[in-house]
């Protein structure tokens, strides 16, 4: 018989299943709603994490926990979270191949939505709308995706200090060269002058 796994799901709601019964149950999950499953992601690690849990199966639920994780990132989808749930998701990440072609998107995927993420969730005065400020974001996340991608641990909760600092900093260094006034000016006069006649 096959070993079956003990699920401490939400709401207190335990489960007794196999591990493909288990693989089936996220994979429905995921693409029902790719944010409320049967249990948290803590929990989901936890079983993957079970030696004799099939290396096939915890793949394809890790990679389905990064891709819930990576929509997650800068959204304000309100989801089952348990404060253990960014360990886990990089315990996920770190412990999935880099020679898999899934896996290697889905890394990606959620890498590009925590450097991402900085910028959506940073809100200070002035907020910028022109061409400088849109080239500076998109090199400063390819900068920051070039320099992290590929390397055998990222400790995640370090990295978005990293990078929520390093922001601050290079953002503040962009407004006092001024290139962003101009723009900022021509951007707000346009929104002026559109509501002029509404």
């Amino acid at each position: 018989m096959k070993n079956k796994y003990l699920i401490n799901g939400w709401y207190g709601h335990k489960y007794l299943m196999r591990a493909d019964e288990l693989h089936l149950r996220v994979m429905n999950d995921s693409e029902e709603s790719n944010f409320n499953w049967i249990a948290s992601a803590t929990e989901l690690i936890r079983i993957c994490n079970i030696p004799d849990f099939p290396d096939d199966y915890a793949t394809d639920i890790k990679i389905a926990i990064l891709n819930c994780f990576s929509n997650l990132e800068g959204s304000r989808v309100d989801a089952h979270l348990e404060p253990s749930d960014e360990k886990a998701v990089q315990d996920a990440y770190n412990s999935l191949s880099s020679k898999d072609e899934r896996c290697i998107s889905a890394k990606k995927r959620y890498l590009w939505a925590i450097i991402s993420a900085i910028e959506s969730d940073f809100y200070e005065i002035p907020i910028h709308h022109g061409r400088h400020y849109f080239i500076f974001i998109r090199q400063w996340k390819l900068s920051w995706f070039s320099n992290y991608w590929g390397k055998d641990y990222i400790d995640f909760s370090e990295l978005k200090d990293l990078l929520n600092r390093d922001f601050s900093i290079k953002l503040k260094k962009l407004e006092k060269s001024g290139v962003l006034i101009e723009e900022d000016d021509e951007f707000w006069s346009a929104i002026r002058k559109s509501n002029e006649w509404i």
